[in-house]
């Protein structure tokens, strides 16, 4: 029997909708070639059918997760880690947005019953699972340096090479083609699927919440080289 690839899911805010994007395994490639694939962005429920098609996968969320007990007060642990090394922190989910956010949570919860499936190369059965993770996070540890704001082409070209960096091939198009949002659903699929490998660290304390991040060595201090070339620019008068 031939073992499944595994298979991991990103979601990322897309104004009141929700982005989700997968990665899997690139079939008949050496380890570690992934597939990226994105979605149109739809409503919480839409993605909700689509992860239970999917399931059991891992899937890491790019915005603040419920506490798993009583909402917490002020920062979380994980929030304050990530502040430490210059990484803003997912935010609160918006108003209007958290209540089918919310509930779309509780339904991906479920996905952690687990089902059978071959890990990649061992032949062990693994458990579809929930996560939080930060884009701009997942591109630092991917890239050993904090990535310019997405909204100057440096910071959304170096999020693609960021990706590249990880053997990861886009699907029906090239990166440049895709939306940010779309970019930063499939690094959080990258963190999924790492996490899925046994390859990623958690931020934080359970009782409040975590965030789990790609890579096993220690959260440090990123690189500050600016990655932005400096441009001559006039001063007003």
């Amino acid at each position: 029997m031939t073992a499944r690839p595994l298979l991991a899911c990103g979601i990322v805010p897309f104004g009141s909708l929700l982005q989700l994007a997968i990665v899997e395994q690139r079939l008949g490639a050496a380890s570690g070639a992934l597939d990226a694939l994105t979605f149109e962005p739809g409503r919480a429920e839409a993605v909700r059918r689509e992860l239970a098609v999917l399931a059991p996968a891992a899937v890491a969320c790019g915005f603040r997760l419920p506490p798993p007990g009583p909402a917490a007060v002020g920062e979380r642990l994980c929030d304050r880690q990530l502040a430490k090394v210059g990484i803003r922190p997912n935010p609160r989910l918006p108003a209007g947005a958290e209540r089918d956010w919310v509930t779309a949570v509780a339904d991906l919860a479920r996905l952690e019953k687990g089902a059978e499936g071959a890990r990649a190369g061992a032949g062990t059965a693994y458990r579809g699972f929930l996560c939080e993770t930060v884009p701009d996070a997942v591109f630092a540890r991917l890239l050993g340096a904090r990535v310019p704001a997405r909204r100057h082409p440096f910071g959304v070209r170096a999020r693609i090479e960021a990706l590249g960096h990880a053997a990861v091939r886009f699907r029906g198009g090239s990166p440049w083609d895709r939306r940010i949002e779309e970019i930063e659903a499939v690094a959080c699929a990258l963190c999924a699927f790492e996490a899925l490998a046994d390859n990623a660290i958690e931020l934080g304390d359970r009782s409040e919440g975590v965030v789990v991040l790609p890579g096993r060595e220690a959260l440090a201090a990123f690189d500050q080289r600016a990655l932005v070339p400096v441009v001559e620019r006039l001063l007003l008068h």
